[in-house]
């Protein structure tokens, strides 16, 4: 399953904040599709601490229960916060 981090608002006229759009994507295979050009520096160091820690999640768990993935990195999001 792909997933994006997108802009906001959509095309609903919702916005969400940038963590809960990383949380959602990284159930699937993260892929971000904002403009860049937009992004703060807290953006920025967000996206790299949230991409970091995709990357330490094998392969098979991205596909594996998303309850138990949503829960360890929430888990690690407090810890780190």
């Amino acid at each position: 399953m792909a997933a994006w981090v997108t802009d906001v608002p959509n095309l609903d006229g919702r916005a969400t904040p940038l963590q809960y759009r990383f949380l959602v994507a990284m159930q699937g295979a993260l892929g971000i599709g904002n403009n860049l050009n937009k992004w703060t520096n807290e953006d920025f160091a967000l996206g790299a601490k949230l991409t970091a820690l995709y990357k330490t999640i094998p392969y098979s768990q991205k596909s594996r229960s998303q309850t138990e993935l949503i829960g360890r990195v929430l888990l690690w999001v407090r810890g780190r916060s």
